[in-house]
C-alpha cells in the first residue's frame, strides 16, 4: 500500500551523496536490476557508492534483484548510515572506506564486508543481526563494535579482519555451526557466546568486564 520508489543500477556503478525516502513515499527498492539484457543473461554487479550520508536509515528493500548482485560502498568521512531490518539482503560485497555503517536487526544480511578505513557497528535491539559472510580488512581503533543486549549478533563465518573486536552487547560466534570465529583480541564488555556444532579451539585473548557463555560443551581454550 502507498507509494513506492525503485532505483535499478542495471549493472553500473552509481555514486550518490545519500539515499532516503521523502515526499510521502512509504517504501523503496534499491537493487541491481529486475530485467535481463541479452537473451536473459545476468547483469554485471551493480554498485552503489554513498559519499555524504547524514545519519539516516534505509529500512526497506536493498537487494540484488533477479539478474545480478548489488554491491555497496560507504565512503563518507565522518558520516553514519544505517541499514535496518529483514529486507537488507544484497549479496555483493559491502566495502567501508570511510564513515560508519550500522546494521540494525538485519536478520537476512548476506554480504561479505571489507573494512577499508570505515567502521562497522551492529545493533541487535529490535531483532538479531546475522553476519554469515566473511568480514575482512582492519578493525583497529574500535572500528568493529557489537551493541544491543535484547538479541544477539551472530558471526557464522571464519572472519579474517585484524585489529580486534569490541563487544558492548551480545556477540555469538557460531550458531550451532562449524564456523564462526574472529582473529585477535576481543574486548568483552557485554556477553560473548561460543556456539559451535563440533569441537572448536578458542585461541583469542579476551579482556573486559563482560561474561562468556559456552554452548554444547565442546570448546577447548588455548592460551
Amino acid at each position: 500500500e502507498g507509494q513506492w520508489a525503485r532505483f535499478d543500477l542495471d549493472g553500473t556503478t552509481q555514486t550518490l551523496a545519500n539515499v532516503s525516502l521523502s515526499g510521502g513515499l512509504t517504501g523503496g527498492i534499491i537493487q541491481n536490476s529486475e530485467w535481463s539484457y541479452e537473451n536473459n543473461a545476468t547483469y554485471p554487479i551493480g554498485a552503489l557508492v554513498l559519499t555524504n550520508v547524514t545519519g539516516n536509515t534505509w529500512n526497506t528493500f536493498f537487494r540484488d534483484g533477479t539478474v545480478g548482485q548489488l554491491a555497496f560502498t560507504l565512503n563518507s568521512p565522518g558520516g553514519t548510515f544505517t541499514l535496518s531490518g529483514a529486507r537488507i539482503t544484497h549479496t555483493g560485497a559491502t566495502t567501508l572506506d570511510a564513515g560508519t555503517l550500522t546494521l540494525a536487526g538485519t536478520t537476512a544480511f548476506n554480504s561479505p564486508i571489507v573494512l577499508n578505513g570505515g567502521s562497522l557497528k551492529t545493533i541487535a535491539t529490535a531483532n538479531y543481526v546475522m553476519l554469515p559472510k566473511t568480514i575482512s580488512g582492519d578493525s583497529s581503533g574500535g572500528k568493529l563494535e557489537i551493541t544491543g543486549t535484547a538479541y544477539q549478533t551472530y558471526m557464522t563465518a571464519d572472519n579474517t579482519y585484524t585489529g580486534g573486536t569490541l563487544v558492548s552487547g551480545n556477540l555469538c560466534l557460531g550458531n550451532n555451526t562449524a564456523a564462526g570465529s574472529v582473529l585477535g583480541a576481543i574486548t568483552d564488555n557485554g556477553q560473548l557466546s561460543l556456539y559451535h556444532s563440533g569441537a572448536y579451539i578458542f585461541t583469542n585473548t579476551v579482556t573486559g568486564s563482560g561474561s562468556l557463555v559456552v554452548y554444547n560443551n565442546n570448546i577447548v581454550a588455548s592460551p
